[in-house]
């Protein structure tokens, strides 16, 4: 027995609003590809690790044996607190990249203190530090990049990457840091504070899949003029 195929419509016209023209199949599909680029985002930047002082314990104050901590993809928390109120409280924090990941922004996302709205951070790539907070004057050659944040220094919500790359002496930097592994050096020398900074990563852009969908892109332009 023969089946005979059929198609519901809802419209008398398969297509009621006209046939699906190369100009409109373009359309489609720079559409759908922008919702799965704005999904992916929104995975990358989901919440990811952290290390709160209050429950994880002290940030090591240690530059040869920083605080090891293993990023993910995401948005990594750190809140730790910092001052000199009856000894220099100093955290040094190694920071491990995931395969392929990239920090792309330090966000202050707190800062409290009855008065002293400052406080510094500095970076060198690696492992360790490869001196004591003591000798900064003499080797600030050797960093990265150093920055102060704080009330004063941007203020909640800023982005203080960027200002860490170009700050007078360091080595510097401009763009993500890509490199495996960061270790970060924060103090604050007057009163005590407790900040709560947001490292954001996200991966390393895949220069084949970036052609590719330049690529795509560019061919459904090439479509839409012949139309």
């Amino acid at each position: 027995m023969a089946v005979r195929s059929h198609t519901v419509q809802i419209f008398d016209h398969p297509f009621p609003f006209g046939a699906p023209t190369m100009n409109r199949l373009g359309i489609y599909f720079r559409a759908t590809l922008l919702i799965a680029l704005l999904a992916s985002l929104s995975a990358t930047y989901a919440s990811a690790a952290s290390w709160i002082e209050a429950d994880d314990g002290d940030l090591s104050g240690d530059y040869q044996n920083p605080t090891e901590i293993n990023l993910d993809l995401g948005v990594n928390t750190i809140r730790a607190t910092s001052g000199a109120t009856t000894s220099l409280d100093l955290e040094y924090f190694r920071l491990n990249l995931p395969a392929q990941g990239q920090i792309d922004a330090i966000i202050l996302r707190a800062f409290e203190t009855l008065f002293d709205g400052t406080a510094f951070i500095g970076v060198q790539e690696g492992t360790s530090f490869s001196f004591p907070a003591d000798e900064a004057n003499m080797k600030v050659g050797e960093l990265l990049g150093w920055s102060h944040f704080g009330l004063f220094e941007g203020g909640i919500d800023g982005d203080i990457l960027p200002g860490m790359g170009t700050n007078f002496g360091a080595i510097g930097f401009t763009g993500p840091l890509t490199g495996s592994s960061y270790t970060f050096w924060t103090q604050q020398q007057g009163m005590e504070i407790t900040y709560e900074l947001d490292f954001v990563v996200s991966a390393v852009p895949e220069p084949a899949s970036a052609m590719a969908a330049l690529s795509a892109i560019a061919l459904c332009g090439m479509r839409r003029r012949r139309v």
